[in-house]
């Protein structure tokens, strides 16, 4: 019976992690978005969604790697989906270029 308990804490625990990894990766691709050139209500802010979820849990992977915590660890997420997968994909291809040279 008291294992149930923690079970159950556990999943709160992650559930939990997981909404505010969303909800910072959001903050970062709203901020994104508020510095395009580009109409704020569009279907296509509907990809933004997914994008700022996987983002979020990207940013949040490195923050944890790294063993960073508290508001660093926040900005990290925040950081990380504000860039978004253009840039990062941008990054790891000129860093992989100068590695293999």
């Amino acid at each position: 019976m008291h294992e149930r308990k923690s079970m159950s804490n556990d999943w709160q625990d992650v559930a939990a992690n997981f909404a505010a990894t969303a909800a910072l990766g959001g903050v970062g691709r709203l901020v994104a978005l508020a510095r395009d050139n580009r109409r704020p209500w569009s279907w296509s802010l509907l990809w933004e969604i997914p994008v700022a979820i996987m983002m979020g849990w990207i940013g949040d992977g490195v923050a944890e790697y790294f063993d960073l915590h508290n508001s660093v660890h926040i900005a990290i997420i925040v950081g990380v989906s504000y860039l978004g997968p253009r840039v990062l994909d941008e990054i790891f291809t000129r860093a992989l270029s100068a590695i293999t040279r």
